[in-house]
This record gives structure tokens, sequence and C-alpha cells, in this order.
């Protein structure tokens, strides 16, 4: 996990943290790296929010789905952009929307139980 400290330590989660407490904090929110392919399915409307994600690498689409079938694009997130962190805060327990990798994606998923207490 050391390797992604370059890349996260000016995110505003990991702001002000030091190289050496970068790993123990990790450890601490339970953060694990996860690759997802181009079109993959990260999250489905519906599913439980258990994490709240932050990209490393690629992007991601966020996607809603209404009653009749037609899909809006909400948003497209990159570049160390989190998501799942406005639903975990505000205790939704299941998503509203939809997340995809809009192409080869590197995530960082931290547990969201651990981020909201």
């Amino acid at each position: 996990m050391k390797k992604y400290f370059e890349i996260l330590k000016n995110t505003p989660l990991f702001d002000g943290i030091a190289g050496e407490d970068f790993e123990k904090l990790l450890n601490c929110l339970s953060a694990r790296a996860k690759h997802y392919e181009k079109g993959e399915i990260i999250m489905l409307e519906g599913d439980e929010v258990a994490f709240v994600g932050l990209i490393i690498s690629g992007s991601v689409k966020i996607i809603k789905e209404d009653e009749r079938g037609n899909v809006s694009m909400l948003t497209e997130l990159s570049g160390r952009e989190m998501f799942g962190d406005i639903l975990v805060c505000a205790g939704i327990t299941h998503s509203p929307v939809t997340v995809t990798a809009a192409k080869d994606t590197e995530l960082l998923l931290i547990d969201g139980k651990k981020i909201a207490e």
C-alpha cells in the first residue's frame, strides 16, 4: 500500500498524514486496492453502501436508471476523487445510483463504517 502514498497524500482524506502513518491508517480503515475493468460494475443501485471509493487511476461513471429503464449519467469522476463518502456520512444504507468503471480503474476501497465512526 505504500506505493499509493505519493498518489493519495494530496487528497482531502489523507492531507497532513505522514508517510510513516499512512500504512497504519489504511489498516485502521480496512482499506484495500481493487482493479476494475472498463464497464465493470463497482456498485449497483440498491446495493448496501459498504465502502467509500477513492480513485487511484482511471475513472468511474455514476449513473441513475428511472422506472422506464432510461439511463442518465450523473457524473464521471477521475484523478483522486471519491465516491460513496456522501452516502456513508448521510447514513444512506443502500445506493441510489450505479457506479461503473469508465475505463480500466484502480480504486482504494475504504470500509464505510470506519469512516463514519
